[in-house]
């Protein structure tokens, strides 16, 4: 039984490991594309100075949504003079994604692509 436990516990060792050494993440202000396909884990976005700011994701050149950061919107974190939220659901795409922001925007962004 110990040697099922500890057989089991590389596994998954490995796989964890695995998934993690292909994770990416990136630093954008205003625009972030990548094409091929792949996996957005997070999107942490500021907008600066108290300003709002609007976010508009596409996926494969066909689906496209946006929000905004700012006060009176959806719940996020005051970081001195700056609004800051996270969107932590995934968001999968085939051929590309593209992320186009205003210019009081910084945004970083958590994602994986297959090889």
């Amino acid at each position: 039984m110990e040697g099922f436990v500890k057989e089991v516990s590389n596994k998954l060792d490995n796989m964890l490991t695995t998934k993690v050494n292909q994770l990416k993440f990136s630093s954008f202000s205003g625009y972030f594309g990548v094409t091929g396909k792949g996996v957005i884990k997070s999107i942490t976005g500021i907008a600066n100075n108290g300003q709002s700011a609007t976010v508009n994701i596409t996926v494969d050149n066909k689906y496209k949504t946006g929000f905004t950061i700012g006060p009176n919107t959806f719940r996020q974190s005051q970081l001195g003079y700056s609004l800051a939220a996270t969107l932590n659901e995934p968001i999968c795409f085939n051929t590309s994604l593209r992320i186009d922001a205003e210019s009081n925007f910084e945004g970083y962004v958590i994602y994986k692509i297959e090889e």
